[in-house]
């Protein structure tokens, strides 16, 4: 299964693949390494395999939130799955800010576009809709701010990564053309 994982504005994907003798093969940035996992009988306290290394770490896990305490040092990871981290940038998570790139967390086909250049938006307004696997999924906005560019048109095909429609911040509409 696919993670995405992020720690001080930093984010990894990474890829754990449950292998059949009870051990895990685990891809992060093209590096592969088998760990295994086990709970001590009862403790909180997971011993943790990693190659030839062992660690004795506590992990908490709350609300998205891994805590993971090793050696008295704590730290926090968001930790999603690529699944979870995919339907909340299409459900649009209310970040709030001004200003933001949205772009495709999937392939798919533009079926319809909601926003012009100039268009001034709030939190969640829908920008897009797009049709993957025969579901169309409708594409909102995380922040406020300014369409300053629509880089798709209706019958698009699009990959994960392109941009679909660049909001600037609302400080932007004066520097905006009439």
């Amino acid at each position: 299964m696919k993670y995405v994982v992020s720690h001080d504005g930093e984010e990894w994907d990474v890829l754990v693949r449950d292998l059949e003798d009870g051990t895990f093969e685990v891809t992060l940035d093209d590096k592969t390494l088998t760990a295994d996992i086990q709970r001590s009988v009862g403790s909180k306290i997971d011993s943790l395999l990693v190659g030839k290394h062992s660690y004795e770490i506590l992990m908490v896990a709350n609300d998205g939130i891994v805590t993971v305490i090793h050696h008295g040092r704590g730290i926090d990871l968001n930790v999603e799955s690529e699944r979870e981290r995919n339907a909340r940038l299409i459900a649009g998570d209310a970040g709030g800010t001004d200003g933001e790139a949205i772009s495709a967390v999937m392939p798919g086909i533009v079926v319809a576009v909601h926003v012009a250049v100039g268009d001034v938006l709030e939190v969640n307004t829908p920008v897009c809709v797009l049709e993957a696997m025969k579901m169309e999924n409708e594409i909102k906005t995380s922040s406020r701010g300014i369409v300053r560019e629509v880089a798709v048109k209706t019958g698009d095909t699009v990959n994960p990564g392109d941009l679909l429609v660049d909001i600037g911040p609302l400080e932007d509409k004066e520097e905006m053309p009439d």
